[in-house]
């Protein structure tokens, strides 16, 4: 009986060491599927915060896609469709008068020799693409803080205008006297759609 009773420990020791072994194995592949997890986890949270980053770049790319679209459609607004231009002469003149500037002279399409169109109606535009550029040259005098500022009014129009170039000088007189007054020549392109 002896000899079954110490198979008996014998069969209860090797599955009491048996039951520890297999214990420490599943402890250890419980702590190497969590590191795995939590690797797994990081990776995850790495990903959010990208794709995070991702949806506030394309909220931005909205956001200023909207602004473009907008400046697209106030630019459009700002070419009118109107081929006549005393609208835009009549503009500069009462900016001119508010800024005590002086209009010597104003050549409307001056330098079109470009591509000069063929419909006598739009003899002084320009062709540019899908609309007609007109570009006027103007001789002012005044004083220089007034040409200034009657150049920042010009520019704030709302319709759509360019100087493309310009000419700055003191007068003889306004020499002579030591008094500030400039005599300026610039031309103003303005932009009609087609």
């Amino acid at each position: 009986m002896r000899s079954n009773s110490k198979k008996v420990y014998a069969l209860l020791a090797g599955l009491m060491i048996l039951s520890i072994a297999l214990s420490i194995g599943l402890f250890f592949a419980g702590w190497v599927y969590l590191l795995k997890l939590s690797g797994d986890l990081g990776k995850i949270r790495t990903e959010v915060k990208y794709l995070n980053k991702e949806v506030t770049a394309l909220d931005m790319l909205g956001e200023r896609y909207k602004i473009v679209s907008e400046s697209e459609k106030l630019a459009a607004d700002s070419i009118p469709a109107e081929k006549n231009v005393s609208s835009f002469m009549a503009d500069i003149e009462s900016l001119a008068k508010a800024n005590n500037i002086k209009i010597k002279e104003s050549l409307i399409g001056y330098n079109n020799s470009k591509s000069k169109i063929a419909d006598p109606s739009l003899s002084q535009l320009v062709k540019a693409g899908n609309y007609y550029v007109l570009n006027v040259k103007f001789t002012v005098e005044g004083s220089y803080q007034n040409y200034i500022k009657f150049l920042n009014q010009v520019y704030s129009l709302r319709r759509l205008t360019s100087i493309s170039s310009m000419d700055l000088v003191r007068t003889n007189e306004a020499m002579a006297n030591k008094v500030d007054v400039v005599k300026a020549n610039f031309v103003s392109s303005i932009y009609v759609k087609r």
